[in-house]
C-alpha cells in the first residue's frame, strides 16, 4: 500500500494534468476511498508547501554522494527548494511512532544535499498520509549529524564541501 501510495504521489509531480481520482478508482477499487482521502491530505499541506514542492520538487530521486570514509546512497522521497527554502519529505505508510527513524534517514540525506551544495536552510518532514499526521523538525548542522553516525566519523566540517 505505502509503494502504491508513493507512486501515486510521484504521478502527481510527474503529471500535475492527470486525474488522481481516476487513477485511484482504477488501481484501488477496495480502497479508492482511503487512498484518495490519503492523496488529497498530502496535498492539501501548507506547512510543509506540498502543493508547490508536488509541483516543482524531485520526485523519488536517487542519489549516490562520495564521501572519504563511504559513499551514501539513497531515494528522497521528495526534496525541493519553496521560498528559500530546502525541504526534504518522508512519506510513511506505519506506525507513526516510529517517527525517530524516519527522521535519522532525512538527516544523512540531508548531509547528502549538504555535500552537494544545497546550503538552504533546511526542514525535515515525515508525512503519513493515512493517519493523516505531520512530523517536523530543521535539519541539524552537518557537524552534528555526522557525530551520529560512527561511519561517517572521518569527515571534518572542510570536508563536506
Amino acid at each position: 500500500l505505502g509503494t502504491d501510495l508513493h507512486r501515486l504521489l510521484q504521478q502527481l509531480r510527474l503529471n500535475p494534468t492527470l486525474s488522481i481520482e481516476a487513477l485511484v478508482n482504477r488501481m484501488f477499487v477496495d480502497r479508492k476511498d482511503e487512498i484518495l482521502d490519503a492523496v488529497n491530505f498530502v496535498r492539501g499541506q501548507s506547512n510543509p508547501p506540498m502543493a508547490e514542492l508536488l509541483k516543482s520538487g524531485n520526485a523519488e530521486w536517487g542519489f549516490q554522494v562520495q564521501f572519504p570514509q563511504a559513499i551514501l546512497e539513497g531515494q528522497i522521497d521528495l526534496w525541493g527548494i519553496v521560498d528559500g527554502q530546502l525541504w526534504l519529505i518522508d512519506y510513511k505508510s506505519g506506525d507513526p511512532s516510529h517517527v525517530a527513524k524516519a527522521f535519522d534517514q532525512l538527516e544523512i540525506y540531508g548531509l547528502a544535499l549538504r555535500r552537494m551544495g544545497y546550503e538552504q536552510p533546511a526542514h525535515l518532514a515525515v508525512i503519513y498520509p493515512f493517519a493523516e499526521k505531520v512530523e517536523m523538525k530543521k535539519l541539524n548542522e552537518s557537524v552534528e549529524i555526522l557525530k551520529k553516525y560512527p561511519a561517517l566519523s572521518g569527515l571534518s566540517e572542510d570536508k563536506l564541501g
